[in-house]
């Protein structure tokens, strides 16, 4: 019997002492460069994790990942500390498996 990879959502949020202007590209390639220095080229090509919104003003965002990288990926998030030279800390707020139940993200 096969087993089929699920889905889960895991919303995350940005914080830093001064802004961050950073878009979704760099917020990805960021979070690429983390998980790959901490896993691996081999295990980041089977990742295939994307995020799915990110709000630049309330620095709250989305990423959808496979169930078999979900604790891997929150680790790497967490290890995060600069983006464009900024120092940043990432939070994880929740995981869900269905996108409509995690909470919607805050626009300011």
């Amino acid at each position: 019997m096969v087993k089929t990879e699920r889905q889960r959502y895991v919303r995350f949020r940005l914080f830093s002492e001064r802004p961050v202007n950073a878009d979704v590209k760099e917020l990805a390639q960021a979070i690429w460069r983390q998980y790959n220095s901490l896993f691996g080229e081999v295990k980041s090509g089977k990742a295939g994790f994307w995020i799915t919104d990110y709000d630049v003003k309330s620095r709250e965002g989305t990423i959808r990942c496979s169930n078999t990288v979900l604790d891997e990926l929150v680790a790497s998030l967490t290890l995060i500390t600069t983006i464009n030279d900024i120092e940043v800390a990432i939070d994880t707020i929740k995981t869900s498996g269905i996108h409509k139940k995690l909470p919607p993200v805050e626009s300011t």
